[in-house]
């Protein structure tokens, strides 16, 4: 059996517990930013998917988009991203949709909505 560890304290002056703070607080994201992109058509990567859509509210950790796809494989990335996509792109209309935003890994403009299966 693995050894148990036992749990110490220690008294820090202010002075001390100012240098290390922020090893024990949770710090608040905000993502004001994503403001920016309301109103716009972005492409977003997520940790698990690839959307288009534009960019409704941002309500919390979530993002909401409208006329949103899911794309599956964007094909050549830099391609995709220029707006000159594989002719074999495929792409899921999804409607409305909403996104934690703790899963981006990233986001940009993107110049148009891409509603149409292909």
């Amino acid at each position: 059996m693995g050894r148990k560890e036992k749990m110490t304290s220690h008294t820090l002056t202010e002075e001390q517990f100012q240098k290390v703070k922020h090893l024990i607080e949770k710090e608040d994201v905000k993502y004001l930013a994503l403001e920016d992109f309301v109103g716009g058509i972005v492409f977003v990567r997520t940790v698990t998917t690839y959307y288009v859509g534009r960019v409704e509210k941002i309500s919390g950790k979530f993002m909401a988009l409208s006329e949103a796809s899911w794309i599956p494989d964007t094909g050549r990335y830099m391609n995709f991203i220029q707006g000159d996509p594989d002719s074999s792109l495929e792409v899921e209309p999804v409607g409305n949709t909403l996104i934690n935003i703790d899963t981006i890994i990233d986001i940009q403009s993107y110049g148009k909505l891409l509603v149409k299966q292909k």
